[in-house]
């Protein structure tokens, strides 16, 4: 019996249990369920909320499997809900962008700070975006990390438009580069315009640049650079597009573009144009056109660039554009931030610029986090205090007028300066745009701050190397201008104390010879300093100076021993000192003294700004050296070529007095001897045995030649003592009637003539008769050997002298020989195979020189020889 109530007892207890377990399982469905509903819930809401955003949000749980992704996630990505279900973050970016992605998210894991990032990343179409990302970890209610929440912005506009800023600011500098250059060319238009075409040249690496100018109905090239541009009128091409349309003209290949002849393509091979017409008052004068041999070599920078040459417009409509752009940007980010303001603070805490809102008061409202990061104080520090106390004294009058400006005036973007907590300064671009309560009245305004500090101060590092340079450049100009070392440093530390305070500087000159020093400039105050020479041992030791140290005194009143210069200039009231070596090739010629009046008053950048005065002041001192020395040298030069010359010209005048005495008294008795061997052959050669007869016959030819010999000296004397009278004398009839003396021999030998047109030449025609005969007497004479004698006298042009050269097929000769040519009784031939005196080519240079002209030969061994012959002085036509 007591068993069976167990028995029933157990089985009521577990049928109740059951009971129990079932109402509990139902309960924890019906919690689940409301749980799963509100996820649901949240979710749509989340969707709905993150759907119009611009930013893309994304979530991942701790695996990085997608967890949420809201449109504009897909949409700048390419990819679809699912398919990035499927993909792990890091597949879509960019692979170089990888290592720097992966730390962050891997320092984020750690515990790590959110930070701010910028990555590519590669769409689904291949296409690279640039985004600028904020991640951070997701925590449940009890702080456990269950995921990373990102947030992205596509800022790839806003790298390019970086990119056009950099691309823009480098041709704004080298255009002003070109402006300065043209300002420092002066009021010369045709060195203007030479600037114009080299600094386009240099601007767009053409090949070449043309400035032409209109004169009437033609286009005049008045400066070319690489090319040869001949005027031509306007009826065709680019240039006179230019000019008909005011706008600039391009053509990347021209032999495809139909506006260009084909023939002047042939002609010249150039390929790549461009022509930018030169405007002046609305009023086009002419085109500054630029050329390269290959196609497509101009690329837009470089169109841009010859247009801001030839014009200089377009760049208010530009910052009106960007402007524009700007403000639209700043007006969408302001919608965007009232709509969501609160609900999703945590993504305007991870925005890329600050953001600050003030009341109509000025009080701070809110700042994110990069607005309290810019500023150096932590999250929430800033709200309830006026904007005011962050912003320099000086920018608060700008600040306040665009805080205070209300509903619908218009609020210029405006930088600003403010000061951080740690005291240092903080550039930024303040936009800013009211905040309109429902009723429409002015309640706030919200500030866009984006730091520019880094670019101010590279601005004002700009500013002032541009001024530093400017500076350099009028030192430079005065220090070449002066003529001695007194003068060049007088006017390198006139210039220098624009660039340095310094209240005593001057200029010394080494003499280690004599142990002494030369100090040949120095001002102190508002007065020069007189010069003098003073003992080495009072500025440093020689082996000191030799080195060529820089030598620099914070204070000289610190140094425990100062040589006696250091002492009289530290009683003019010099504290600290600067001395910079005068080096030329590595030696020191003596040195650069600055003297300030302040402890420490010399700066690394006066160190800077003496060292660059010091190389062009050391060279021009020795450049100045120099000139003294070579002036010296060359009144001296001078005076010993006028006494060598006289001598010469009194030793040529006996020499010629001489020969021409010798020769004319020995032609009666050679004229005698050849007469009676002549008599003696003529009356008893019968009577004479065959070698008394070959004697006698012997001293007839000898006689002859001997005869001939003194005839060419007497030519050559004559020649050296005739007057020049000059006039107009024809080549071609001087050549037609030398032809016909030798006209019995040629046509016997059948020589073949070419004589092309020469021209007319002003020269004494006499002389000039004798010089050519020579020249074609001696291609007659040279060219007997040939079966087909060959004899072309031209027109030849050589250093702006005209004359004529005459080309023969004839035995020639070696070159090595050309310097004798020219010799009294030169030979470069045996007398049995040619005949001749060797005077001739002598006389034929004799005559040369006194018309101020140049004879000269080019030959090779048994294929020919070339005379050429010009003569000084204006030609006659």
């Amino acid at each position: 019996m007591t068993d069976r109530f167990n028995l029933i007892l157990i089985a009521a207890l577990a049928a109740a249990g059951l009971l129990v377990l079932g109402l509990l399982l139902r309960s924890e469905l019906a919690r689940r369920r409301e749980r799963e509903r509100e996820a649901r819930r949240v979710d749509r809401q989340l969707r709905s909320l993150t759907g119009a955003l611009r930013e893309s949000v994304v979530a991942y749980d701790l695996d990085l499997r997608l967890q949420f992704v809201n449109p504009a996630f897909t949409a700048v990505t390419g990819y679809g809900t699912d398919e990035l279900r499927e993909r792990n973050f890091i597949d879509y970016v960019h692979p170089d962008d990888h290592a720097a992605v992966t730390a962050e998210r891997e320092k984020l894991a750690r515990g790590g700070a959110p930070v701010d990032q910028e990555y590519r990343i590669i769409r689904k179409d291949g296409q690279e975006r640039w985004v600028s990302s904020t991640w951070q970890m997701m925590r449940d209610d009890d702080g456990n990390p269950v995921g990373y929440l990102g947030t992205e912005l596509d800022i790839t506009e806003k790298k390019r438009g970086q990119e056009r800023l950099r691309d823009d600011a480098e041709l704004f500098q080298a255009v002003m580069q070109v402006q300065q250059a043209v300002a420092e060319a002066g009021l010369d238009s045709q060195t203007v315009m030479r600037v114009i075409a080299e600094r386009g040249l240099a601007l767009t690496g053409a090949a070449g640049a043309v400035v032409e100018m209109l004169q009437g109905e033609d286009l005049v090239p008045r400066v070319a650079v690489g090319v040869d541009a001949p005027a031509h009128r306007l009826r065709s091409g680019l240039s006179a597009a230019a000019v008909r349309t005011g706008e600039m003209q391009r053509a990347d290949d021209a032999a495809a573009d139909p506006r260009i002849d084909r023939r002047i393509v042939e002609q010249d091979g150039m390929r790549s144009i461009v022509v930018v017409p030169l405007k002046a008052e609305g009023r086009v004068l002419g085109v500054l056109r630029v050329v390269a041999p290959e196609p497509g070599t101009f690329r837009d920078r470089d169109a841009r660039a010859l247009e801001l040459l030839g014009g200089m417009m377009g760049s208010a409509v530009s910052h009106a554009a960007a402007f524009e752009g700007r403000q639209s940007r700043l007006e969408d980010r302001t919608r965007a931030l009232q709509e969501s303001e609160q609900r999703f603070k945590h993504l305007v805490d991870a925005a890329q610029e600050g953001i600050w809102v003030v009341d109509d008061r000025g009080l701070t409202t809110y700042a994110n986090q990069r607005m309290a990061d810019l500023l150096g104080h932590g999250h929430g520090e800033l709200t309830g205090r006026p904007i005011f106390d962050f912003v320099e004294p000086a920018a608060r009058p700008d600040l306040q007028r665009l805080v205070a400006a209300g509903a619908g005036e218009l609020r210029a973007p405006r930088d600003v300066r403010f000061r951080r907590r740690d005291g240092g300064e903080l550039w930024a671009t303040v936009a800013t745009n009211p905040i309109v309560g429902r009723e429409g009245a002015f309640v706030g305004t919200v500030a866009m701050v984006s730091d520019i500090t880094e670019r101010k101060r590279a601005e004002d590092r700009l500013r002032r190397t541009a001024e530093r340079l400017r500076a350099l450049h009028e030192l430079d100009q005065a220090v070449l201008a002066a003529d001695s070392p007194a003068a060049v440093g007088a006017a390198a530390l006139s210039h220098l104390r624009g660039l340095i305070p310094c209240h005593r500087c001057t200029v010394v000159l080494y003499d280690f010879v004599a142990g002494e020093a030369e100090l040949v400039a120095g001002m102190a105050g508002s007065g020069a300093i007189p010069g003098g020479r003073i003992p080495l041992s009072e500025f440093s030791p020689a082996a000191t100076l030799r080195r060529g140290a820089v030598r620099q005194v914070a204070d000289i009143t610190a140094l425990p021993e100062r040589p006696p210069m250091i002492e009289r200039i530290a009683a003019d009231g010099v504290r600290a000192l600067l001395s910079v070596p005068l080096l030329v090739e590595g030696e020191a010629i003596g040195e650069l003294n600055i003297g300030s009046a302040t402890p420490n008053g010399l700066t690394p950048e006066h160190r800077e700004i003496a060292l660059e005065v010091a190389t062009p002041l050391a060279t021009a001192i020795q450049q100045a050296r120099l000139r003294s020395e070579v002036a010296r040298h060359t009144v001296e030069l001078e005076r010993r070529v006028e006494e060598r010359t006289a001598e010469l010209r009194e030793a040529n005048a006996e020499l010629e007095a001489f020969s021409y005495s010798v020769s004319h008294d020995l032609r009666a008795p050679i004229r005698h001897l050849g007469g009676f061997a002549q008599l003696l052959l003529e009356d008893h050669g019968t009577e004479l045995g065959a070698r008394a007869r070959h004697y006698a016959e012997r001293i007839r030819a000898g006689a002859r030649e001997m005869a001939a010999l003194v005839d060419d000296l007497l030519s050559l004397a004559r020649v050296s003592r005739q007057d020049l009278v000059r006039r107009r004398t024809d080549l071609d009839a001087l050549v037609a009637d030398l032809r016909t003396e030798f006209a019995p021999e040629t046509e016997k030998r059948g020589i073949e003539w070419q004589v092309d047109p020469l021209p007319a030449v002003n020269a004494d025609p006499a002389l000039m008769r004798v010089a050519v005969g020579n020249l074609l007497a001696n291609a007659v004479k040279f060219t007997a050997p040939r079966e087909r004698a060959q004899i072309h006298v031209y027109p030849v042009e050589a250093e702006g002298q005209t004359g004529l050269a005459v080309a023969d097929n004839g035995v020639g000769f070696g070159m090595a020989h050309a310097g004798r040519l020219f010799g009294v009784f030169e030979r470069l031939h045996r007398p049995e195979e040619f005949e001749g005196t060797g005077v001739g080519l002598a006389i034929v240079q004799r005559i040369v020189q006194k018309h101020g002209g140049r004879v000269w030969a080019e030959a090779e061994p048994d294929r020919g020889a070339t005379f050429y012959l010009t003569v000084g002085s204006d030609s006659a036509g």
